[in-house]
């Protein structure tokens, strides 16, 4: 989301929900269309997601960039 141009803080809190509710159901967010993932944003897109296998922690940790202070 925030490279889709999503301040960090709002995509962080749109995230979270979309797990705390996945976790909640059968399938988690794997098993959600697009039109249940665009509840918590319109800038998800499911193809997308899979495609860049945007919920795999390792993915998500190389993807990281830090600001060296």
């Amino acid at each position: 989301l925030v490279k889709k141009g999503e301040p960090f803080k709002k995509a962080h809190g749109v995230v979270g929900e979309l797990i705390k509710d996945s976790l909640k159901r059968a399938g988690g967010i794997q098993g959600m269309d697009d039109s249940e993932l665009k509840k918590y944003s319109d800038k998800f897109d499911k193809r997308e997601m899979e495609s860049l296998r945007i919920f795999d922690p390792r993915v998500s940790v190389e993807s990281k960039k830090s600001i060296k202070r």
